[in-house]
Order: C-alpha cells, then sequence, then structure tokens
C-alpha cells in the first residue's frame, strides 16, 4: 500500500494487525457476533488496539499472543495505512506486519474469535471477508507476485 495512503498527522486510535502465512495461505480469525465490535461474524486479521506508550510492533506481538498464544520471532513492518472507520466514526491508523508462522502453527490457541481458518488468496473471493483485511491481502499477494494490486 503506499506511502500517500498515510496522513502526516497521526490519527488518536491506533491498529496494528498481522498477515500470518502458514505454508503460503492466510490465517484469518472468524470475528464473534458481538454487536459491540467491528466487523463481527466475517473473517478478518488477527491484531488490535495499540496501547498508550506502546509500539506498534510490540502491539502487533502481543495481540497474536493473546489471541492464538503463539509468540511472533520474525514479524516485518510492511505498511501504515489510514483509514476512515463507520465503527469508531473516525480515521484510523493501521499498521500491517507480516509473520511466517508455518513452524509453529500447529501449536496455537484461539482465544478470541470464533475461529482460525487458512486460505489461499484465490479462497478469499467466496469469504464473507472484512473489506478493510480483503484489500490488505489482495495488496499483499500482488507484492508477492511483482505486480500491482
Amino acid at each position: 500500500m503506499p506511502a500517500s495512503d498515510t496522513d502526516t498527522a497521526v490519527p488518536a486510535i491506533q491498529f496494528a494487525l498481522a498477515i500470518l502465512v502458514v505454508g503460503g495461505r492466510f490465517a484469518l480469525q472468524l470475528r464473534d457476533t458481538k454487536q459491540t465490535i467491528d466487523a463481527p461474524g466475517v473473517w478478518g486479521l488477527f491484531g488490535g488496539r495499540i496501547e498508550p506508550g506502546e509500539s506498534p510492533e510490540a502491539a502487533v506481538v502481543r495481540e497474536v499472543r493473546e489471541e492464538l498464544e503463539l509468540r511472533l520471532i520474525d514479524v516485518r513492518l510492511l505498511w501504515p495505512r489510514d483509514m476512515m472507520n463507520e465503527f469508531h466514526r473516525q480515521r484510523l491508523r493501521m499498521w500491517i506486519f507480516e509473520a511466517d508462522v508455518t513452524d509453529s502453527w500447529a501449536g496455537h490457541r484461539l482465544h478470541e474469535g470464533q475461529a482460525t481458518g487458512l486460505f489461499s488468496h484465490a479462497e478469499l473471493a467466496g469469504l464473507p471477508i472484512h473489506p478493510f483485511a480483503k484489500r490488505v491481502l489482495d495488496t499483499y499477494h500482488a507484492e508477492q507476485k511483482g505486480g500491482a494490486p
């Protein structure tokens, strides 16, 4: 995602999200159906809100540990991305990271959401998936293939 997708003024609310890759597939979370959360009941990326004083990288490592009991050893920042969010009714900054968790995935334990799933990029088209997560994964897939999204 191009750098022009972020503004110079940092939004008050920021999230750190992880593209988790398992054997070339994307690990996604089927979100809870609680109406008190953004995008209930759809597939999305793992991660969450950045705490005050916390770095985006520390936040994504913490969130994945809390949600899946996985320790991210080698996590790489891909892009920051600003977006308007209807649920929060304001602009948010999303920090997008990637990590290959193929070697540790068998030991994951889900603590948040309804389920986990592993999907190829082609399989995303048939999923009820959060639109932002779909855009992020489309961009990631295109960049991995050496093309534009």
